[in-house]
């Protein structure tokens, strides 16, 4: 019997030392595999710490740039708008100064019309009113020639012929 406890202790113990060893194994592969995951989760949180702060760098950059772009934007159509306003003036002022010009030519043109009108109405009328004057002068020469001729032809007797003379003159 003593032959049987000692084949069976070294059977036991062979037992007792593989399973030792075989949990000692999967002891150290759960260490290993603890360390890893560790290592991997440590790895994973600062990746996802830097992919967070890349993300809010990115969003801040992007922020910036966007407002910068809707500046530039809003600068170029000012400017565009700005532009369009002046050259729309510059026209409204040049046709509106062709404009006046051509007003003022003509109210130049029309005064000086008007003066070489008034000087010639003016000579006209000199003219006229001296031709009016030699005109009644000789109107009442004509008719004082007469009246002398009628009232000498009456006091000679001679009236009857001088007034078919007269209308024969006439």
């Amino acid at each position: 019997m003593y032959g049987s406890y000692e084949r069976f202790d070294i059977g036991f113990q062979a037992m007792v030392n593989e399973a030792q060893n075989h949990m000692a194994a999967q002891k150290s592969e759960i260490e290993t595999l603890r360390s890893q995951l560790a290592e991997a989760t440590a790895i994973a949180t600062t990746a996802t710490a830097n992919a967070q702060s890349n993300l809010q760098t990115i969003l801040v950059e992007e922020r910036v740039k966007a407002a910068a772009d809707r500046q530039s934007l809003i600068s170029q159509i000012t400017t565009l708008i700005n532009n369009t306003g002046d050259a729309q003036d510059k026209r409204l002022t040049q046709r509106v100064e062709t404009v006046k010009a051509d007003i003022s030519a003509t109210q130049t043109r029309l005064e000086a019309a008007s003066k070489t009108h008034e000087r010639i109405i003016e000579s006209w009328s000199a003219r006229e009113e001296l031709f009016y004057t030699r005109l009644c002068d000789a109107k009442e020469t004509v008719r004082s020639v007469l009246d002398d001729d009628w009232k000498v032809g009456w006091a000679r007797g001679e009236a009857k012929p001088f007034a078919v003379e007269a209308n024969d003159a006439q």
